[in-house]
């Protein structure tokens, strides 16, 4: 069985990889990036921004080759200064079209203000290579850090533009608390997961 491992420096070219094929649909990435030709060279500038912000500021997890990856930000935020984030993000804005940063600010300015300030796990990302889709890859990236919420007691959040993600998340807990419309944009949802007692439950 393929094992779980915190995400490596090394890992990020097989990372970025594997979240660009995973994403290839997603239609919030798609809307931000609508332009065939341009969507994988501004799709590996967006997930190279996420590993690199979260392989230094917060947590990764991975299977053994790397065919599932999860990026999160724990509680308390992340470890790296605003400004460094702000420069890692203005370096990745720069190589995207006058267009293409509308369309982010749009969803930022949409999510952030409906993000919850109480400690909590934040997932960012989770994606899996389409051709390993359906090995449960994706649950066990995922599951490795619900873990760790669940011992700490706390929350965990996300957010994701594509409906039929719901049931996947809410097999884990995870219910729906708010949704939004980006504007000129796809729809949102926001998903919470209250953390369980860790001896009372078995896996998921």
């Amino acid at each position: 069985m393929t094992g779980v491992r915190n995400g490596v420096a090394g890992d990020r070219f097989a990372a970025v990889s594997t979240l660009t094929a995973a994403f290839s649909a997603d239609p919030l990435l798609r809307w931000a990036f609508p332009d065939d030709a341009h969507w994988p060279a501004r799709a590996a500038a967006l997930f190279c921004h996420l590993f690199d912000t979260r392989i230094e500021g917060g947590e990764i997890r991975v299977t053994d080759d790397v065919a599932a990856v999860s990026l999160w930000t724990a509680p308390g935020g992340s470890r790296l200064t605003e400004e460094e984030r702000n420069e890692s993000w203005a370096r990745t804005e720069g190589t995207f079209s006058p267009e293409e940063v509308e369309r982010w600010h749009l969803f930022e300015t949409a999510l952030r203000p409906r993000l919850p300030a109480e400690p909590h796990w934040y997932l960012g990302v989770l994606g899996t290579r389409p051709e390993r889709q359906g090995e449960g890859l994706g649950p066990r990236v995922l599951r490795s850090v619900l873990d760790d919420a669940d011992a700490a007691s706390l929350p965990t959040y996300l957010e994701t533009a594509t409906e039929t993600n719901l049931p996947f998340y809410a097999r884990f807990g995870f219910e729906v608390t708010l949704d939004v419309v980006v504007p000129r944009g796809p729809r949102l949802w926001i998903l919470r997961r209250e953390p369980r007692d860790v001896e009372s439950v078995g896996p998921a």
